[in-house]
């Protein structure tokens, strides 16, 4: 009796077995980890853009982007009439020379980073020659001033480091 016992339960112990192979190799269960790690991984990507800082470059976006025309024309104009700034970037950060022809008329200079808004600047000048500290980052400088009521706009890409 005795031996009987011991038979039944590895037969138990077999079947036992063979079905827990069946329910692992089944598709329907393939099927449902796939959609669980799907499902996973698009809530993880939810979370994480729900994290992420969204800065806008200006409040007044729509505002600044109809004078778009005015500053192609602007750069056009100085490229023609050949008053390019001379921008050289130094270790403390950024050195501007202006032709000596515009030297006495006002200059806005704003120095936008597209990836801290802290670090933006707006400078008006009247000066030949300026020198704007800035922190290690890549950086956008749009210059534009009007001489005798014609505008003139330049704008160049920088790396600090």
């Amino acid at each position: 009796m005795v031996i009987w016992k011991k038979n039944r339960f590895r037969q138990h112990q077999l079947h036992c077995t063979a079905s827990l192979k069946q329910i692992i190799m089944s598709w329907s269960w393939k099927i449902t980890l796939v959609y669980i790690g799907f499902a996973t991984m698009i809530l993880t990507l939810v979370f994480k853009s729900t994290q992420e800082n969204y800065e806008m470059v200006t409040t007044d976006y729509y505002k600044k982007e109809q004078l778009h025309q005015e500053k192609i024309e602007g750069a056009k104009r100085v490229q023609s009439e050949k008053l390019s700034i001379i921008i050289t970037v130094v270790s403390e950060g950024v050195q501007l020379i202006f032709p000596k022809n515009i030297a006495s008329i006002r200059k806005n200079i704003e120095v936008y980073c597209p990836t801290d808004q802290n670090k933006d600047k707006g400078i008006q000048t009247t000066e030949n020659s300026l020198m704007i500290p800035l922190a290690s980052a890549k950086y956008k400088l749009k210059i534009s001033w009007i001489n005798q009521g014609i505008y003139y706009y330049q704008e160049k890409e920088i790396w600090v480091t």
